[in-house]
């Protein structure tokens, strides 16, 4: 039997899906195993964009890894590579595109 879609008007709003999958994700996040944190090491995304090479250096620290000079060259090097030509990042996105705004992003985020 082919898949029909439901008409706009009567699916859930971006909004009430967004509310959905948030939900869906906070409860995952609490029926996790727990496994022993010293095995992890969390990385905020805006420290590792603003500094690479010293976030990777304290992901090194963290799991009492030698971080040496050929591994910060390798690191640097890296960076540099990704800051240009066709792996330079250039990620743009619009909440509009998805039928969103930002108070439904931050509602659906924020406890």
């Amino acid at each position: 039997m082919p898949a029909t879609r439901r008409p706009s008007s009567a699916r859930p709003s971006a909004g009430t899906r967004l509310g959905h999958l948030t939900r869906q994700w906070h409860a995952f996040w609490q029926a996790r195993p727990k496994y022993d944190e010293r095995q992890f090491f969390d990385v905020d995304y805006r420290d590792f964009v603003n500094d690479p090479v010293g976030t990777v250096g304290a992901i090194y620290d963290a799991f009492g890894l030698t971080w040496s000079q050929a591994a910060q060259d390798a690191v640097h090097r890296l960076d540099d590579e990704s800051r240009k030509g066709p792996r330079r990042p250039s990620h743009r996105y619009d909440l509009a595109d998805y039928g969103l705004t930002e108070d439904e992003v931050r509602e659906a985020f924020v406890r």
